[in-house]
């Protein structure tokens, strides 16, 4: 019953040929893999660098037109403030006045 041994032989054979395939298969897929997830994250951290000096640049223009506009803002009140000072007698007459007080 050679035929038999060498038959057996021969499966044994094939099916470690197939195993030893199917591992090969899966370290190339394996290693694929990690590189195309090297290959994602390094294009995912690009992208947030490049958010993160967008935001950065944003926000910085956003502190100076911030900064602008107070000036401005205190600019504004101040020349009111003035404007108050400077009317403020006449006005203060306008309502006694208005409402009847003679003094």
């Amino acid at each position: 019953m050679e035929l038999f041994k060498w038959i057996e032989d021969i499966e044994k054979a094939y099916e470690e040929l197939i195993d030893k395939a199917r591992n090969n298969i899966i370290e190339e897929l394996k290693a694929v893999r990690d590189e195309e997830e090297k290959k994602m994250n390094y294009t995912m951290n690009e992208k947030q660098n490049f958010v993160k000096k967008v935001l950065e640049e944003l926000a910085k223009e956003i502190n100076q037109e911030t900064l602008k506009f107070e000036m401005k803002i205190e600019k504004e009140l101040k020349i009111l403030e003035q404007k108050y000072q400077d009317r403020k007698d006449n006005l203060i007459s306008l309502i006694f006045d208005k409402i009847g007080f003679d003094f």
